[in-house]
């Protein structure tokens, strides 16, 4: 499954998805990716991302896990869905981790 290595936030998820706001963006000429909702636990220490793609006809409803490691923050497809991994899912795992990205992190690695 795609995922993307950050470092490790000097605070909680809770602080860094204050800045998160719903995004739709186009795929292509028919496609969309929309990112609908977070859920963060209390502890801070995780975050699920509520993700709506539909691209070339197949529409798939997908979490993204955000859970901080001992030395990283890893962003990637929860294992609570199993998604047909197309470019669409590809993308939405970048885009989650731009928006990190944005909040202060930065990369380490990618796996696509």
């Amino acid at each position: 499954m795609p995922h993307v290595l950050l470092t490790r936030p000097e605070s909680s998820l809770l602080a860094l998805f204050e800045a998160f706001s719903p995004l739709e963006e186009r795929l292509g000429e028919h496609g969309v990716l929309k990112f609908k909702r977070v859920f963060v636990t209390p502890q801070g220490d995780e975050a699920l991302v509520e993700v709506f793609l539909e691209e070339e006809g197949l529409s798939q409803h997908l979490l993204l896990l955000v859970g901080i490691r001992e030395e990283d923050l890893i962003v990637k497809v929860s294992p609570f869905t199993r998604p047909i991994v197309t470019p669409g899912v590809k993308t939405a795992v970048s885009r989650l981790a731009e928006f990190l990205r944005r909040q202060g992190l930065q990369e380490l690695r990618r796996n696509f």
